[in-house]
């Protein structure tokens, strides 16, 4: 395993929230199940993910490619539907999970949602008011984000939360949208992705309170490889 998958281990032992951000294409999701699959094979008996499809399906195909095949027993994807429809549905979904109204997996190890934040991104499009903003940003971190982190650290769920990425002028570089909302979660693992607009290589980020790491990546048809 390379350096990055050891020290990720490390950090989990005192962190179990991560955060993987990037701009489309630098292999956000392969890198997560990546990360899923390998925990997951070495404990199939007592490890199982839920992976929550917030605003586009993941190609069934690529679950498929995992290895060993049992795995994809241990991998329960919701909404069955497909994706969450709008912000409602994803915020009665969430509030279930938290509560504990909605059943997990007894083994349950990995919960990852992915594009968290895409409906998010729709209602307050859907407004001007600065004020009207700021609540529907409080409220979210009350009502779906909060309560999820805090189950999650007492059951010592792995929670991956997958964010989509733009140029921030103000920081002078990329950062996931309404990053100031997430920065208020503390004791996080946060992985960047990035590919070079001229060479188009692909370099990993990793930071925590504690560490930092940087390194190379491929995506290629059979997964994720580091360089």
């Amino acid at each position: 395993m390379p350096d990055f998958y050891s020290l990720l281990m490390q950090l989990w032992t005192r962190s179990n929230i991560i955060f993987v951000s990037g701009a489309s294409g630098t292999g956000k999701t392969s890198l997560v199940q990546f990360l899923v699959g390998n925990a997951l094979a070495h404990d199939l008996k007592n490890k199982s993910c839920v992976w929550i499809q917030a605003s586009e399906p993941f190609p069934s195909t690529r679950f498929k490619a995992m290895q060993p095949p049992e795995l994809l027993k241990h991998i329960y994807v919701t909404p069955p539907s497909g994706v969450y429809q709008n912000y409602l549905q994803q915020e009665m979904d969430l509030r279930a999970i938290s509560s504990g109204i909605k059943l997990l997996p007894p083994s349950l190890f990995f919960l990852v949602i992915d594009n968290i934040s895409h409906h998010l991104r729709y209602e307050i499009s859907q407004t001007s008011d600065i004020s009207r903003v700021t609540r529907l940003m409080d409220k979210f971190y009350a009502i779906q984000l909060q309560p999820l982190i805090l189950k999650c650290m007492r059951e010592g769920i792995r929670l991956i939360l997958i964010h989509e990425v733009s140029y921030n002028p103000n920081l002078g570089k990329e950062a996931p949208f309404f990053h100031k909302l997430y920065d208020r979660v503390k004791g996080v693992v946060r992985i960047h992705l990035v590919k070079d607009l001229f060479s188009k290589k692909l370099s990993m980020h990793l930071n925590s309170e504690e560490q930092s790491w940087t390194g190379r990546y491929k995506i290629h048809s059979t997964g994720f490889l580091f360089v």
